[in-house]
């Protein structure tokens, strides 16, 4: 019996809650199956209508103590730290401190720009302002200790804007970093006390902050760069000095649970200005959020990543539909899993994945594939046939095994999650590229030899 019919049934003979058990079985179903695969390890929480219908942890807390995930395990939540950044912001104009038409310049009257620029470019990464965490210097010298914001500022001050300030769109954390300064300023207290309280203490958030390194507490997720049977990889944490009011945050799905709360009842803002916030203004970047939909109903969220976790959060108000994934593994693939879920809430078709079988293919074939490969990135791969298995090497890493699936030139690893697909071309059939895909990225690979 579908699910349609044993709603029909329930709604007859007034069984309440009957298509609410379906589709969490049917939520957790399809997240086992991405654990199973070791595609996803961490904390999902799915609402609709007011009704919770999934909240549970999946896989491994931390591998070093045995323990598993639950519904308080903690996270940190990279970029999705915007959110709560903007509404701070927001907060503040509503109580006069600031407005998001100010132009920088009255917070920051040396930096050159400033006077170009409005909290609201900001808030909309419209600014063109150079993101300080794709500068090489300032990268070289550390990421995973403490900086101070003359470092930061420093590493952007003097670079040319990417665009003229509103002709177009470039997420940069150097943004928010300038936001939170400017919170500071006009709260005369620090970007983290002044978030506590005026969010997270007025929401009755528990179990967020900043300095996750510093955080004591036996819920605290310990991150994976890779996290299956073969390899567990733990991952350093970027220290919150550097991400800040950009990617500094960690919390729980029960925290950002209550922040969708405030989004749907107008909490803190009115309702107007949450939909407003997570608007597009170009693109698909509101102000703080992602613009989005849900099978035509509007939707807002964000996806946040950091040194070993994961996080999506999206909420559509016409329904009250609420989906948060927090995970400790930066292989996880979060959202194919979050779409698979949304169909599901919403009865449409989804595929979910199936365990990768490799299959025998002859070395005379897998010499069709042998050459060295210019990657995006500027190294070179070497593919290789080797004891009738075909490799491929970096310089400066061990080699690694590729293996064939049913589908022609589509390879994969057993060890870590990554995907080969060779490229051939058309009229002489030979490989002329590849495309690697790793962490939901996509590389290409021309072959020159």
């Amino acid at each position: 019996m579908n699910r349609l019919v044993v709603l029909l049934v329930a709604m007859m003979i007034g069984i309440p809650g009957v298509n609410a058990k379906g589709i969490t079985q049917e939520l957790d179903s399809i997240m086992t199956t991405w654990y199973g695969l070791a595609k996803f390890s961490g904390t999902v929480l799915v609402a609709q209508h007011g009704e919770v219908l999934l909240h549970k942890g999946f896989g491994i807390r931390d591998a070093s103590m045995g323990d598993s995930c639950t519904q308080h395990t903690i996270y940190p939540i990279g970029g999705s730290t915007a959110m709560f950044t903007s509404t701070l912001v927001h907060v503040l104009q509503q109580k006069g401190k600031l407005s998001i038409d100010d132009t920088v310049s009255k917070y920051f009257p040396k930096y050159k720009h400033a006077g170009q620029i409005t909290i609201k470019n900001l808030l909309t990464h419209t600014s063109g302002i150079p993101d300080y965490l794709m500068d090489d210097t300032f990268y070289s010298k550390g990421i995973f200790i403490p900086r101070t914001a003359k470092d930061i500022y420093y590493a952007f001050k003097d670079k040319p804007l990417l665009f003229s300030p509103g002709d177009s769109t470039a997420v940069s954390t150097s943004n928010y970093f300038l936001l939170g300064k400017i919170i500071e300023q006009v709260t005369d207290t620090t970007y983290y006390a002044s978030m506590r309280k005026y969010v997270l203490d007025e929401l009755g958030i528990e179990h967020t902050g900043y300095n996750f390194g510093g955080y004591s507490s036996w819920d605290k997720a310990q991150g994976y760069s890779i996290l299956n049977q073969y390899r567990m990889v733990p991952a350093f944490v970027m220290d919150s000095t550097v991400s800040y009011a950009a990617g500094g945050m960690f919390t729980t799905t029960e925290g950002l649970y209550k922040f969708a709360q405030a989004i749907l009842n107008g909490k803190l803002l009115p309702k107007k200005t949450w939909e407003k916030m997570g608007s597009a203004e170009k693109g698909v970047y509101g102000k703080g959020f992602y613009a989005t939909d849900i099978f035509g109903r509007q939707a807002m969220g964000h996806m946040g990543e950091t040194y070993g976790f994961l996080s999506k959060f999206i909420v559509a108000p016409e329904d009250s539909t609420i989906i948060i994934l927090l995970s400790n593994d930066m292989e996880s693939e979060i959202t194919y899993a979050q779409d698979c879920m949304i169909a599901a809430l919403y009865e449409q078709q989804y595929v979910l994945p199936k365990p990768k079988q490799p299959v025998f293919l002859e070395p005379e074939r897998m010499k069709d594939y042998e050459g060295m490969y210019e990657m995006e990135g500027g190294y070179d791969m070497r593919i290789f046939v080797k004891d009738k298995l075909l490799w491929g090497s970096v310089k400066g890493q061990p080699e690694f095994t590729l293996l064939a699936e049913e589908r022609r030139d589509h390879f994969f690893m057993a060890t870590i999650d990554v995907e080969f697909t060779f490229i051939r071309e058309k009229g002489t059939n030979l490989i002329k590229g590849v495309i690697m895909r790793q962490n939901r990225r996509e590389y290409k690979g021309r072959k020159w030899r």
